[in-house]
């Protein structure tokens, strides 16, 4: 599996890298930049997303993800109030968040 990650800090490239070792058949590419509509191309490629709060998981995000190929939305973060679920489901990309465990 490929995932991007973006808005990035080094703390997440630390913690993440670390944790590579334990899934070789997962490759990360990280990102300074954040999730929106205009960036959400850099994604192509890739079988998920992974962003941070801040990023704007909007229709428009979605439909040009969703266009790249990407099949899951993972959130560093505890809610989905920056995700269009009904876009997602719309298109069947999952959303997942890393630390709560929950889902949409």
């Amino acid at each position: 599996m490929k995932i991007i990650f973006f808005d990035s800090k080094s703390y997440d490239k630390e913690s993440f890298t670390k944790e590579l070792v334990n899934y070789p058949d997962i490759e990360v590419k990280f990102l300074k930049t954040e999730l929106t509509p205009f960036t959400a191309e850099l994604a192509h490629g890739y079988d998920a997303v992974c962003a941070f709060v801040s990023a704007d998981i909007s229709n428009d995000t979605i439909e040009v993800l969703n266009m790249c190929g990407v099949k899951l939305i993972l959130l560093r973060c505890a809610g989905f109030n920056n995700v269009e679920m009904e876009t997602a489901r719309r298109f069947g990309i999952p959303c997942s968040g890393l630390f709560s465990g929950s889902s949409c």
